[in-house]
C-alpha cells in the first residue's frame, strides 16, 4: 500500500498472504492486516492510530457485458482507526473502498496527452492545496499537527522507505559542533565511552572512546532529532535538559541517567557567583521549575560572545514564531507549541512530583503541611527513577523494548475474531451497592442518604428474586384475572439483577414502584448538528444550553412516585383461553419471561461466548444485554427541564408536553412509553414528588406530546386552591379547560421500553432450546440457522407439484428469468434449507417476494404464510401490493396495539382487525382462517405470546387427537399451521429480531418415523447486504457483529458460498448505477432502466444526469438544535425544481411533479421545504427523509425521474 502525504513524500506498508495477518478477518473478508501507523500523512492530523485492511476474493462471476468482460478482482477496504477517549478501539476516521483496476502504462505519449487534457493540472495543484488547506484551518477550525520525525528503522515495519528527516538547522549545526568537542574533551577526563546514536539511519553513530576505560562507564545516547544539541546548548544544566528532552518532548534517551548527569556535571554553586549567560538561559525557564542552576555551564568555554549571540538568536527566533501564529491566528494543537516547551516540562515537573511524592491512598488534596514540606520540590528537584526509563519505558519512548508504546500513537487493539470465536466485550459496568429488606430476599438500590454505603457481600449472588424494574405489581396469568393488582404474589420466573432497577417500564402486567430513585449524572448531549464556520468569538448555534444546578439536583433527589395502573398483558389471558387446555396454559404461564434482566451487562475481561448452536442463547443474551443498556444509556440522558404541561382533555386527564426533540427521534418515542414528571420545588415551595404519564399522541411536527396521567390530574386538584381566577369547579376541586397551562413545572425524563429486547430474548431461547433438543430426527431449527452442505446433499428439494407455472399464471407478467426461477424454486420446491434471494438495489427483490406469495396460495390450498419485514413502512408495501390480489377474509395485516390509524395507510385498514379503537388480533378461529399474515418481525412476538406458533399448536392438536383417540395404535402426525415464512429486506434487520418470526414457524424435531409424512415448513429470506444494516446503539455489541444480519451470516456458509445474484437494474441511470456496481458488485450490474429524455440547461453534460451544487449558506436550528434547517439550501433547490419544470413538454415523456424526489437529513428541513413547495405551486413533488427514503424507496418505484439530496 502507497501512501502519500502533503509533503511530496511517500511511504509504502507491504502485506504479505500468511504473514504477520489478523487470526480472525473482518466478516466477509479472506485476509486482513492490522498495523500501527508509521507515516505522517497531513498536518491536520498526527500520527496516532493504526491501519486495517481487508481483502476480499471476487464473488461474483465475470460481467457477461461483451464490451466489460474482465477477469474478476478483488475488493479492498481500508479502515483508519485514530485515538479516542470515548471509544476503547479508537475512533474510526476514514474507510475507503477500493477495487483493484487496469492502469494506464506510463509512455510519453500517454504523459503529453495528460498534460494535453489538463494543461493546467501542473501549476494548479499547489495552490489548490493550499487554498483546501485555508479552509480547512480558517473556516473548519482545525488546529495543525507539527510534523513528526519518522519513526526509527528498529521500529517502523518495514524500513521506512521515501520518508525525509528534517534537515539540520545552522543552530542546531553550530550546537552539535560544540556538543561533540565537549564530548571529545569529556570522555578522555572522566574515562568514559561516549555514544551518539542518531536514530536517522543516514547518520553515522558518534563514539567518543578515552584512552582508558572503566569497567563499567559507558553512556549511550540514542536521539531522534537534531534539536537534541539544540536543548544541550540552551538549557542550563543536565537535569533541565533530562526535564525537557527525555521526559517532556521524548527527544533523547540516556542508557543510564546518572552517567548523562556525570557527563554533562555542573561546575561551581550558584551562589558562589553568576554568569550572564545562564542568567540569559534561565530567563524564559518557568519559574516552577526549581532546579539548581550552576554559573558556568559545561559548553561554555572561551567563546562566551558568540554563544550569547546564538541564545539570543534562537530566542530572537522564537518570539518571531509566535508573533507570526498570532498575526495570522493560525493555531497549533495544543501542546505542541514551540514556544511553550518549558510550560509543558513545568507540568511534567509536578506530575512526577506528585507521583513520587503522595504516600498511597493519599491525594493531593488530603497532604497537609507536614507531607508537604516532606515531599515538596522545594528547594531540590526530585527525579523518579529508581530504575533506568531504558527498562520502565515509562515515558513511551521510541527507544524502549519491541514492544512499548511510541509517543503520540494509538496502538492497535486486540483483533476481534470473526463469528465463530470468542469476541471481547470490555467494557466495565459498576455494580449498585444492594440492601436486604427484611427476610424476603428482595433487595432493593441503596440510596446512601444519611450514611455510607454498605460495601457488597461477597458471598451475594449476582440474581436477585425482584419484580421487574421499579414494578411492584407482577400478575400471574396462571391465576383468575379477577386478582387484585396489589395482592397477585411474585412467582419464580421474575427475577431481575439490581443492575436493571429503576431504568426501565414495567412490561405488561406491571406497575412501577411508589418510588422514583434519583438520576445518577450523566451528561446531556444533543442530535449532532452541522458543522459550523462561524469563528471562535461568535456565539455557536450548537453551544449547549445552560442548566441550573438547582435542576440538576432535583434528578438527584429520591421522590414519592404516584403511579398508573399497570398495562393489561396483550394478547389476554382471556384470548388465550379460548383455544388452549388448562395444563397447556400453566405450562406457558412465564410468557413474560425476564431471563435478559437477570443478569447486567459482560463484565471486563470476560469472553463472549462463540456463536454455535451449543452457545447460541448465551452468545445472544450477552450482546442484547449490552444493546439494552446503551438505548437505556441514551434515553437517560434526554431530560426536559422545567416545563409546564397544558390540558388536552381533562375529563380524560390528557396533557399535553413540548418535546422538540422528537421532530428528529430524540427520544424516540411511541404510543404507551412511560414518562416520569419529577416537580420543580422552587425557594420555599416544599412538595417534592413525581408522576407518571404514558403517551398517548405524538404530534412530531410540531413538537409535542400527548400524555395520559391520571396521577397528574389528581396533584393538580389537591394542590392548587381555588381563587377567583379559577373559578371553575368539579366535585369540589379545581377543574381546568382545553388549552388552559397547570400552574406547576415538571422535569420530564422518559423510561426505556424493555419489550422489544425481551422479545428477541424469548425468541432466542425458544430457537437455541429446538437447536438443542437431543431427539432424533431431523432438526429443523440447525438446518435454517446453520445450515450444511450435507443437509441439502442428503435431502434434495422435493416438487410439491409437477407442474410448472405457466406464462398466463404469472400475476407479475413482467418478471424477468431470474426473478422467475425465484419464484419457482420457493413455490414449487420444498428444501431442507432457506431460500436466499439476494439482489443489489433496483433489482426487484419485493417484486420477487410478493409473486412468490401469490404463486404459494395459488399452488398450494392448504398453506398458510406469514410475511415479515424489519420495519412497518417496508411490511405496508408488501401488503398494498398483495391487497391488489387477495380479499380482506384471505390476508390479515396485523399491528401491535400501540400503532396509530395514521401510520396505516387507509387502502390496508380494511384488512387490519381493531377493537376498542385499537389495533388487535383477531378471535382464534378467526385467526386461524387467514392464509396471508403480513406484520413487522417485532409484532410477530404478538402470535408468540398467543401462543400461535407451530410448535404450540401442532402439541395441541396431537393432545386433542390423543384424547379423542387413545386407543389408536398408530399416532397421530400433526402438520405445521404455518407453512411457510417470508422476510422481506432481511437484510436490515438484526438476528435476535429475525428469530421472533422463525419461532413462530419453527416446528419442534422431526421423529424419522414421521420425518416423511411431515410438511416440512420453507424459510425465505431476501435482501441485500450491502444496504441498510441493522441499526445498533451499543459499541459492544458493533464489536461483536450485532450489526451482522442473519442473511449475511448464511450467505458466509458454504453452503451458500457459490451463489448468483440478480444483476438487472430496472431503477437506475447507466452513469448513477456506475459506482455502487464497480465498487460492491464487480461490474456486474446492468441498467435496464427505460430512461427519457430532461433537456436540463442546468447539466454541464447532458450525458451526464448527476450535478453537485455546493452552498456557503448557514444553517438554523430551532427549539434549541431540536432540528435543523437551511434557508439557502431551500432556496436553491426551490430554483432547481422550477427549472426542471419551467419547460415540461420538452422533455420525452414530460416531466410531472410526482416525478421529483427530495431527500433531506433533517425533519425540519423536509417541513420547510415542504411548505415552500406548497406555496410555489409544487405539493406534488415527493419529499422526505433519508432514512425514509432508503427504506420505503420502493414505494415510489421508478416513476421518480429526478432525486435532489440536500
Amino acid at each position: 500500500m502507497d501512501v502519500h502525504n502533503t509533503f511530496g513524500e511517500s511511504h509504502v506498508y507491504v502485506l504479505e498472504v500468511g504473514k504477520d495477518e489478523d487470526s480472525y478477518p473482518s466478516r466477509g473478508y479472506d485476509h486482513q492486516w492490522t498495523f500501527r501507523r508509521e507515516f505522517h500523512v497531513s498536518p491536520f492530523n498526527d500520527r496516532s492510530g493504526f491501519y486495517k485492511i481487508s481483502v476480499k476474493r471476487p464473488t461474483h462471476s465475470p460481467s457477461q457485458i461483451a464490451d466489460r468482460y474482465e477477469v474478476p478482482r478483488p475488493s479492498v477496504r481500508v479502515h483508519l482507526y485514530t485515538a479516542s477517549a470515548d471509544n476503547t478501539i479508537g475512533q474510526l476516521k476514514l474507510t475507503a473502498l477500493l477495487r483493484p483496476s487496469k492502469s494506464t502504462p506510463l509512455t510519453t505519449s500517454s504523459l503529453l496527452w495528460a498534460i494535453l487534457k489538463a494543461p493546467s493540472a501542473l501549476l494548479l495543484t499547489m495552490p489548490r492545496i493550499l487554498y483546501v488547506a485555508w479552509i480547512l484551518h480558517y473556516k473548519k477550525r482545525l488546529d495543525v499537527y507539527l510534523r513528526p520525525e519518522p519513526l526509527p528503522a528498529s521500529h517502523a515495519k518495514p524500513t521506512p522507505g521515501g520518508v525525509k528527516w528534517l534537515e539540520e538547522t545552522l543552530l542546531e549545526r553550530f550546537a552539535r559542533q560544540r556538543v561533540v568537542s565537549f564530548l571529545q574533551k569529556r570522555a578522555v577526563q572522566i574515562g568514559m565511552k561516549i555514544v551518539l546514536a542518531p536514530a536517522d539511519p543516514i547518520m553515522p553513530r558518534t563514539i567518543f572512546a578515552p584512552d582508558r576505560i572503566s569497567s563499567s562507564a559507558e553512556l549511550t545516547i540514542s536521539y531522534l532529532s537534531p534539536r537534541f544539541f539544540t536543548i544541550l546548548f540552551l538549557a542550563p544544566s543536565a537535569e533541565h535538559v533530562l526535564l525537557l528532552g527525555s521526559d517532556t518532548e521524548h527527544l533523547f534517551d540516556a542508557s543510564s541517567r546518572e552517567s548523562f548527569l556525570r557527563v554533562f556535571s555542573r561546575i561551581g554553586d550558584k551562589t558562589s557567583g553568576g554568569c550572564w549567560l545562564q542568567d540569559l538561559r534561565a530567563s524564559g525557564i518557568s519559574e516552577q521549575i526549581t532546579i539548581p542552576i550552576a554559573p558556568n555551564h559545561f559548553l561554555d568555554d572561551n567563546e562566551a560572545c558568540l554563544s550569547g549571540i546564538i541564545i539570543l538568536i534562537h530566542r530572537f527566533l522564537d518570539g518571531l514564531e509566535k508573533w507570526v501564529f498570532t498575526i495570522t491566528r493560525a493555531r497549533i494543537v495544543k501542546g505542541q507549541e514551540p514556544w511553550k516547551q518549558w510550560e509543558r516540562a513545568s507540568n511534567t515537573a509536578f506530575t512526577e512530583w506528585h507521583a513520587f511524592a503522595c504516600p498511597p491512598g493519599l491525594t493531593g488534596t488530603q497532604m497537609n503541611n507536614e507531607h508537604f514540606n516532606q515531599y515538596s520540590p522545594f528547594p531540590q528537584y526530585f527525579h523518579v527513577h529508581p530504575t533506568p526509563p531504558m527498562a520502565q519505558n515509562q515515558y513511551n519512548s521510541y527507544l524502549g523494548p519491541p514492544t512499548a508504546t511510541f509517543p503520540n500513537t494509538h496502538a492497535p487493539p486486540q483483533t476481534y475474531p470473526h463469528y465463530q470465536h470468542g469476541a471481547m466485550l470490555n467494557q466495565p459496568v459498576p455494580p449498585y451497592p444492594m440492601t436486604p429488606i427484611g427476610t424476603s430476599q428482595w433487595y432493593q438500590v441503596s440510596q446512601g442518604i444519611g450514611g455510607k454505603v454498605p460495601a457488597p457481600q461477597e458471598n451475594s449472588t449476582s440474581t436477585y428474586l425482584m419484580p421487574p424494574p421499579g414494578l411492584a405489581t407482577p400478575v400471574n396469568v396462571a391465576t383468575a384475572s379477577t386478582a387484585a393488582d396489589d395482592a397477585a404474589p411474585y412467582v419464580d420466573t421474575m427475577k431481575i439483577h439490581d443492575f436493571w432497577m429503576g431504568r426501565l417500564a414495567p412490561l405488561p402486567g406491571y406497575r412501577s414502584r411508589q418510588i422514583l430513585l434519583p438520576k445518577t449524572d450523566r451528561k446531556q448531549t444533543a442530535p449532532t448538528s452541522p458543522q459550523s464556520q462561524k469563528s471562535a468569538n461568535q456565539a455557536e448555534n450548537g453551544a449547549e444550553s445552560f442548566v441550573p444546578q438547582y435542576l440538576w439536583n432535583i434528578q438527584k433527589q429520591l421522590h414519592p412516585l404516584k403511579p398508573l395502573p399497570a398495562v393489561h398483558p396483550f394478547p389476554s389471558l382471556s384470548w388465550i383461553q379460548s383455544f388452549l387446555p388448562t395444563q397447556m396454559i400453566e405450562v406457558a404461564s412465564d410468557s413474560t419471561d425476564l431471563s435478559l434482566l437477570s443478569a447486567p451487562p459482560i463484565f471486563e475481561q470476560e469472553i463472549l461466548p462463540p456463536l454455535s448452536p451449543h452457545t447460541y442463547y448465551s452468545h445472544w443474551s450477552a450482546i442484547l444485554r449490552h444493546e439494552l443498556d446503551a438505548i437505556t444509556n441514551e434515553k437517560e440522558e434526554i431530560i426536559i427541564w422545567k416545563i409546564a404541561a397544558k390540558v388536552v382533555s381533562w375529563k380524560d386527564s390528557e396533557f399535553e408536553l413540548s418535546v422538540p426533540g422528537i421532530r428528529e427521534n430524540y427520544p424516540y418515542l411511541e404510543i404507551g412509553d412511560l414518562v416520569h414528571l419529577r416537580e420543580v420545588h422552587e425557594l420555599g415551595r416544599g412538595r417534592r414528588g413525581a408522576l407518571e404519564g404514558r403517551v398517548s399522541a405524538l404530534r412530531k411536527r410540531e413538537g409535542y406530546v400527548h400524555i395520559t396521567s391520571p396521577p397528574m390530574k389528581e396533584h393538580v386538584q389537591a394542590f392548587t386552591p381555588i381563587t377567583s381566577e379559577r373559578v371553575k369547579v368539579e366535585d369540589g376541586f379545581v377543574a381546568f379547560s382545553t388549552g388552559d397551562v397547570i400552574p406547576f413545572t415538571f422535569n420530564i425524563s422518559f423510561m426505556t421500553n424493555a419489550r422489544p429486547m425481551c422479545s428477541m430474548e424469548r425468541a432466542v431461547s425458544t430457537v437455541a432450546g429446538f437447536m438443542n433438543d437431543k431427539t432424533t430426527g431431523v432438526n429443523v431449527g440447525r438446518q435454517w440457522l446453520f445450515p450444511e452442505v450435507d443437509d441439502f446433499d442428503r435431502v434434495l428439494p422435493v416438487p410439491l407439484t409437477n407442474d410448472q407455472i405457466s406464462e398466463e399464471q404469472w400475476a407479475d407478467p413482467g418478471l424477468n428469468a431470474e426473478q422467475r426461477v425465484a419464484v419457482s424454486a420457493v413455490a414449487l420446491y420444498q428444501s431442507p434449507t432457506p431460500h436466499l434471494i439476494s439482489g443489489p438495489p433496483g433489482t426487484g427483490k419485493t417484486r420477487t417476494v410478493v409473486e412468490s406469495v401469490l404463486q404459494i396460495f395459488r399452488t398450494q390450498p392448504e398453506a398458510c404464510i406469514l410475511l415479515c419485514a424489519p420495519s412497518n413502512p417496508a411490511t405496508d408495501t408488501l401488503a398494498l401490493r398483495l391487497q391488489k390480489h387477495l380479499l380482506q377474509r384471505e390476508m390479515l395485516r396485523l399491528n401491535d396495539p400501540n400503532r396509530t390509524f395514521a401510520e396505516v395507510p387507509d387502502i390496508l385498514r380494511p384488512y387490519c382487525f381493531v377493537e376498542n379503537d385499537k389495533f388487535s388480533i383477531p378471535p382464534w378461529k378467526e385467526l386461524m382462517r387467514y392464509r396471508v399474515i403480513v406484520c413487522s418481525c417485532l409484532d410477530a412476538g404478538i402470535l408468540a405470546r398467543a401462543h400461535c406458533t407451530n410448535a404450540k399448536l401442532m402439541a395441541l392438536e396431537e393432545d386433542i387427537a390423543s384424547s379423542l383417540h387413545p386407543h389408536r395404535t398408530r399416532n397421530y402426525v400433526a402438520q405445521p399451521h404455518w407453512t411457510h415464512l417470508l422476510i422481506d429486506e432481511a437484510a436490515q434487520g438484526s438476528e435476535p429480531e429475525l428469530l421472533i418470526p422463525i419461532s413462530v414457524v419453527l416446528p419442534p424435531v422431526y421423529e424419522p418415523k414421521t420425518e416423511s409424512t411431515r410438511f416440512m415448513p420453507q424459510l425465505t429470506l431476501c435482501g441485500d447486504i450491502n444496504q441498510l444494516g441493522p441499526h445498533v446503539v451499543s459499541e459492544q455489541a458493533r464489536t461483536a457483529e450485532f450489526e451482522v444480519s442473519l442473511l449475511e451470516r448464511l450467505f458466509e456458509r458454504p453452503l451458500y458460498k457459490q451463489r448468483s445474484a440478480s444483476e438487472l437494474n430496472y431503477r437506475s441511470h447507466p452513469v448513477i448505477l456506475m459506482p455502487p456496481s464497480a465498487i460492491f458488485y464487480n461490474d456486474t450490474l446492468q441498467p435496464y432502466a427505460v430512461n427519457g429524455v430532461i433537456p436540463w440547461k442546468g447539466l454541464a453534460n447532458p450525458a451526464l444526469p448527476l450535478k453537485f451544487i455546493g452552498t456557503d449558506a448557514q444553517e438554523k436550528s430551532t427549539d434549541e438544535r431540536a432540528s435543523w434547517f437551511n434557508p439557502g439550501q431551500i432556496d436553491i433547490v426551490v430554483d432547481v425544481i422550477k427549472s426542471l419544470l419551467s419547460d415540461p413538454r420538452a422533455s420525452n415523456p414530460p416531466l410531472r411533479p410526482e416525478q421529483i424526489g427530495v431527500m433531506a437529513p433533517w425533519r425540519k428541513q423536509v417541513w420547510t421545504l415542504r411548505k415552500r413547495l406548497r406555496n410555489e405551486g409544487l405539493a406534488a413533488v415527493d419529499v422526505g427523509t433519508v432514512e425514509v427514503n432508503m427504506r420505503c424507496y420502493f414505494m415510489v418505484g421508478d416513476s421518480i425521474a429526478y432525486e435532489l439530496l440536500v
